[in-house]
């Protein structure tokens, strides 16, 4: 058999052609590393807005950019707020993000949060730490009596 298609040669021709010598690490990640929302119990009275906080941290050597988007959803899939950050994170940084939302109606909503790299490729923990189902109430209302 010719040398040029032996099979140490075939696997470094391979090797060389995907660029694993030219760029060991393409793929940056950042991980969604706190996940959480503003009530204490997971109810809330109808009026209060919910109030969420997450942290994303880059755990590369390397300056990342990630996307960090996310939605507030009734139970039946309805979207019913969405946002998207983009964040720059230098090697070994954290940065906290908030938003709110004010419901108008009482119901059950999860929270879906997601952080994908500049490539696209969802987060190491993302999917894992991604929902948070919540109940929103209606007020409580006292009745006088006469």
């Amino acid at each position: 058999m010719n040398w040029f298609w032996s099979y140490p040669y075939l696997l470094l021709l391979s090797a060389v052609l995907s660029g694993a010598f030219i760029n060991p690490s393409p793929t940056a990640d950042a991980l969604l590393t706190r996940f959480e929302y503003g009530l204490s119990n997971g109810t809330s009275a109808l009026g209060e807005p919910l109030r969420i906080a997450y942290s994303v941290e880059n755990t590369t050597s390397q300056t990342i950019k990630a996307t960090v988007a996310g939605s507030v959803s009734s139970l039946e899939g309805e979207v019913k707020h969405s946002f998207q950050k983009y964040v720059e994170l230098k090697a070994g940084q954290h940065q906290i993000l908030q938003f709110s939302y004010q419901p108008s109606q009482a119901n059950f909503y999860n929270v879906f949060v997601q952080v994908r790299n500049a490539t696209g490729r969802l987060a190491a923990n993302s999917a894992k730490m991604a929902y948070a189902p919540f109940e929103i109430k209606t007020p409580l209302t006292r009745k006088k009596r006469f």
